[in-house]
């Protein structure tokens, strides 16, 4: 008769805490013969772990330093921009960064200083405009706090000027700010066709992934 070999070590959990799963694979160790019974069960196993263990240490959100405002090619007419990034996203019940109120810019426009010395003595221009602003987009997490962001591009004004030009173009703001509910249960999908068996009178195997 066919025979499985032995068990193998349990893979690492695929989380720290909140619960994840690990798997345990063997291999068949002894073929059948053609009189023989082959070796009938699963290659694979799978259970939970860490289900225990409560997530801790919540990280807030972090953003990069500003870069250095981009060059003036025309100092008092002209318009230079800057912007920032996340470094960090919010995690397990984080800070976010911004508010529900009170977005937070990521880039930033202004006119052109002067150059050191001069003084900016031409007519002012009426200067740019803001076009509006476009749809959030989805939130980087479905619970325990994420973020998302939202754009408008720069015009020109009536006069065809670019500059004084101040104000935001990039923002964000946080999304799905409550707390991860109830856990869900694993969810198997369907098993696969049966493979080509391994020989005449061998094995044959089939599969089936985890959907959630």
């Amino acid at each position: 008769d066919g025979a499985w070999g032995e068990w193998g070590g349990w893979s690492d959990c695929t989380k720290s805490c909140r619960g994840g799963f690990r798997l345990a694979h063997r291999r068949v160790a002894k073929e059948a013969n053609q009189c023989g019974k082959p070796a009938e069960g699963v290659a694979t196993k799978i259970e939970s772990c860490n289900d225990g263990i409560h997530c801790s240490g919540s990280v807030d959100c972090e953003l990069t330093e500003w870069t250095r405002w981009s060059d003036c090619d025309k100092p008092c007419s002209g318009v230079r921009e800057r912007s920032r990034g996340i470094k960090v996203h919010p995690k397990d019940g984080g800070v976010p960064c911004g508010s529900q109120e009170k977005a937070t810019s990521l880039s930033e426009m202004e006119h052109c200083p002067p150059e050191p010395g001069t003084t900016c003595d031409n007519p002012p221009p009426e200067g740019c405009k803001f076009g509006d602003w476009s749809e959030w987009s989805d939130c980087s997490a479905t619970c325990d706090g994420g973020q998302m962001s939202r754009s408008r591009k720069v015009l020109p004004g009536p006069d065809g000027s670019m500059s004084p030009c101040e104000g935001k173009t990039l923002e964000l703001a946080p999304c799905n700010t409550k707390t991860c509910g109830d856990k869900v249960d694993c969810q198997y999908g369907l098993w696969s066709n049966w493979g080509n068996c391994t020989k005449c009178g061998g094995q044959r195997f089939r599969s089936r992934s985890i959907m959630q």
